[in-house]
């Protein structure tokens, strides 16, 4: 081959660097039209559109400033904080020399709590332009933010200098110094900023925060009313003083803020318009709010979400198939708006139809997975479906969105309870009750976190307190009663009780109460009595079924007994108490045999009743002939692999002969998600854990077994056994020596003794 000529190589290498520099020009019109583009969705405020824009032209050039700033302004816009933030400071990253850009950045750092990186951003920026107000406030902001209120004020002291004329500098000042307990300061600096600005709202506006927050309402509502005076058309301060009027039991005077924002001609006309819709609901004017909600229904941003709002309308007052056409009608427009999707689910809900309403909960997630209501109602549904784990998953997501969400505090509270979690739920409920002072279902749950925490002295304030504003709650007197049989004070928890049925006489806890009560006092027949009331108030409810049964065997009538609890199994398979206690019952009587008998005749007529295989396998268990139990439990469960009762035992008997010990844990495992507070079932997981050798799982577990069912000497062996293992000897040896005392059955009883003779040598 012959070597190219010096004018053919710089022809060759002319064409290749043309293509390389146009290559390079490329990308820049590209990324410069996608952001042009995206503009004109933005002025048109279709935000989504132009997300899709800006993110396409920060594929062609991931540090495109511009493109990042704009894409944050879309997100601040359709309310995504966190999304906001991100892209600011993606921007300000970007284009290090823009100090608005930094600014922005420093802003939502401060917004989305990240208060050292908005410190940090504030510093640099005060390093560049060491007069720069907005520097001064944010970074005076991000100190509070951390907790460091002294070196808050001494920065916002110099904003205040930078410009003694400045509102929003001497406003800042009071608020830390309301924070450091400053409260008088802080009052004065509010009350100079408006003698500094007499004629300016934000003063005033200001001044009406500091008295609402410390409880000053009517003061409050005179500083809001004079910023109407200064500006009668300011948004804040007719939507302050309509809220002012609903929290206040004032709602024909928040009539007239809500219409003056509705009539203003602004960009949240439409939010507003919807917000008095909500106003005229609440207030059962339904045919004024259908005259608001029907132009906004036509067309514009509001549309669907008044379609939706007259769909719930129409619902209610013309029942299911009427409500079901007008959200359809909504979602054959929308078919992936949650909001749609979520009234959907509640229709759902209201009817019973759980697993298709927690279908369309799903479809809302999918279509919003920012959005709290819909996460809220999956977890409802999951909790209704008696579902925990999946719930507590739901609600973590809501608080993770937004972590001043009371009422999902409440939820997981009340899982935590329901999973014998006392100390979580504490935690919880607490934060909640801070967040919400006057809810009175969080205080409520609040009461029942401090009874079972045994906080005695707390529960009972918050009870009185409750009881004060409440005096004909049935729940608080059921409340008021088990805090008195904390203290040993029989006598108040009968009169509490006996309250507590005269205002509710379905109230089974206060009637189990008393039933207790009678019982302790040998009056069988008046726990008899009792015992029949019950059944008689819950005739279809398997646990008051299991508690009349309780207080017949106790009171000695065996066959009302048997009967009963035979009646418990028969409305809810998955009752274990009530397999237990029926298993108990024959075991007392001697008749395990005859019992199996008669219900194997029964299997004759019923082959593939669930309820009468699984007794069939507790009886076969109780005789002692585990072989045959464990083939009936798998039987039980080929017929339904959801049988609780059955997935639990047969996990246990895995457990305990030692084999299948993942499909042992994963069966205990089902039969927690439909029974998380049963020591039973407590009990099987931890004995799982010991014998796969995990002794430090199985401690966690077996604890809650024996803080549920103190009294099981079974559960108190595996606890002692358990501990023993992890390396815990003491606390072993107490929990094998209680177990002992408990008439711990021969075989477990001589391990028992195995293991504190060793630890003794």
């Amino acid at each position: 081959m012959t070597k190219p000529s010096t004018v053919v190589v710089c022809l060759i290498l002319g064409i290749a660097l043309s293509s390389t520099l146009g290559c390079a020009r490329y990308p820049d019109r590209v990324k410069r039209a996608y952001l042009e583009s995206g503009n004109r969705y933005f002025d048109e405020q279709k935000y989504s559109e132009a997300i899709i824009e800006y993110k396409n032209a920060i594929k062609e050039d991931p540090t495109f400033g511009e493109a990042h700033r704009k894409l944050a302004e879309c997100y601040r816009f359709k309310g995504d904080v966190p999304a906001a933030a991100h892209e600011y400071v993606r921007a300000a990253d970007a284009m290090p020399d823009d100090l608005d850009a930094q600014i922005d950045a420093a802003s939502f750092m401060l917004l989305v709590g990240q208060f050292d990186e908005a410190k940090a951003r504030a510093q640099k920026i005060l390093q560049r332009s060491p007069k720069n107000l907005r520097a001064q406030l944010i970074l005076a902001d991000s100190l509070a933010g951390l907790k460091d209120f002294n070196s808050a004020m001494k920065e916002f002291q110099e904003a205040v200098t930078l410009d003694p004329g400045s509102v929003q500098a001497r406003q800042a000042l009071a608020i830390t110094q309301l924070a450091l307990g400053h409260r008088k300061e802080a009052e004065d600096a509010f009350k100079r900023g408006v003698e500094l600005a007499p004629e300016s709202p934000d003063a005033y506006l200001a001044l009406a925060s500091f008295q609402w927050v410390t409880g000053q309402l009517p003061d409050a509502e005179r500083s809001l009313t004079k910023v109407l005076s200064l500006d009668p058309k300011n948004p804040q301060a007719h939507r302050a003083l309509a809220t002012l009027y609903l929290a206040t039991r004032r709602a024909p005077d928040a009539e007239a803020h809500l219409k003056a924002l509705a009539d203003q001609d602004t960009s949240a006309a439409a939010t507003d318009r919807l917000g008095l819709a909500d106003y005229y609901i609440s207030v059962d004017r339904i045919d004024a709010a259908f005259r608001v909600l029907e132009p906004l229904a036509t067309e514009g941003k509001a549309a669907t979400a008044a379609a939706t709002r007259m769909a719930a309308i129409t619902y209610v007052k013309e029942g299911r198939a009427q409500g079901d056409r007008a959200i359809d009608a909504v979602l054959a427009k929308n078919p992936h708006n949650a909001q749609a999707l979520i009234l959907k689910s509640r229709f759902r809900v209201a009817e019973g139809h759980l697993e298709e309403a927690l279908k369309l909960a799903q479809s809302a997630v999918q279509s919003d997975p920012q959005s709290v209501q819909a996460l809220y109602m999956e977890g409802t549904i999951y909790r209704a479906l008696k579902q925990p784990d999946k719930a507590a998953v739901a609600f973590g997501e809501v608080l993770r969105l937004n972590p001043r969400a009371a009422s999902a505090q409440l939820q997981l509270a009340e899982l935590n309870l329901q999973q014998g979690k006392p100390d979580a739920a504490m935690q919880l409920a607490d934060n909640a009750a801070r967040r919400a002072p006057g809810d009175q279902a969080i205080q409520l749950t609040l009461l029942r976190t401090l009874i079972a925490n045994g906080q005695v002295d707390r529960a009972d304030g918050v009870a009185r307190e409750l009881l004060a504003k409440n005096p004909n709650a049935a729940i608080l007197h059921d409340a008021a009663a088990r805090i008195a049989l904390m203290r040993g004070d029989r006598a108040t928890a009968r009169k509490s009780y006996t309250r507590a049925v005269s205002l509710q006489p379905a109230d089974l806890d206060a009637i189990e109460g008393l039933a207790r009560l009678d019982l302790a006092d040998k009056n069988t027949a008046s726990a008899r009595a009792r015992a029949d009331q019950i059944l008689a108030q819950a005739p279809k409810n398997s646990s008051a079924m299991v508690l009349a049964a309780r207080v017949y065997g106790a009171s000695g009538d065996m066959k009302q007994a048997e009967q009963r609890l035979r009646d418990a199994i028969q409305l809810d398979p998955s009752n274990l108490d009530a397999y237990v206690l029926l298993g108990e019952l024959y075991g007392s009587q001697n008749r395990l045999a005859e019992a199996r008998s008669t219900f194997q005749s029964i299997l004759k007529l019923q082959p593939d009743s669930v309820p009468i295989n699984t007794i069939v396998a507790i009886l076969y268990s109780l005789e002692g002939n585990r072989a045959e139990a464990r083939k009936q439990y798998e039987h039980v469960l080929r017929i339904d692999p959801h049988a609780t009762a059955a997935a639990n035992n047969l996990a246990f008997i895995y457990a305990d002969e030692g084999g299948n010990l993942d499909t042992a844990l994963q069966l205990a495992q089902q039969a927690k998600q439909k029974l998380p507070a049963s020591p039973e079932v407590a009990d099987t997981i931890g004995w799982v854990y010991v014998k796969k050798s995990m002794p430090a799982l199985a401690v966690q577990q077996l604890q809650q077994a024996a803080d549920g069912a103190p009294n099981n000497a079974m559960i108190q062996y595996h606890l002692g056994v358990a501990l023993t293992r992890a390396g815990n000897v003491a606390r072993g040896r107490q929990a094998l020596e209680r177990a002992l005392r408990l008439n711990l059955s021969p075989a477990a009883a001589d391990d028992a003794r195995r293991l504190l003779a060793e630890r003794n040598s």
